[in-house]
């Protein structure tokens, strides 16, 4: 019985976190853009540098935080 109720409270907060995801795509985040097609988040706007190395693209990618993530 414990583990049954167990069980479904994780179901219930996955599905809760998933309509929040979705509610939050759907109120058209401007930093980000949803492909409908594929579900893969995009960045709606590059880092503004012209010219940017790989290490400075790595270091990039990792300090942003965009749509939740």
């Amino acid at each position: 019985m414990t583990r049954t109720l167990l069980s479904l409270t994780i179901l219930t907060i996955c599905m809760c976190a998933s309509m929040a995801r979705a509610e939050e795509s759907a109120a058209g985040s401007s930093s980000t853009w949803s492909d409908p097609k594929t579900g893969l988040m995009w960045a709606t706007k590059d880092n503004g540098a012209s010219d940017t190395t790989y290490p400075q693209a790595v270091e990039y990618c990792q300090q942003l935080s965009l749509g939740g993530f």
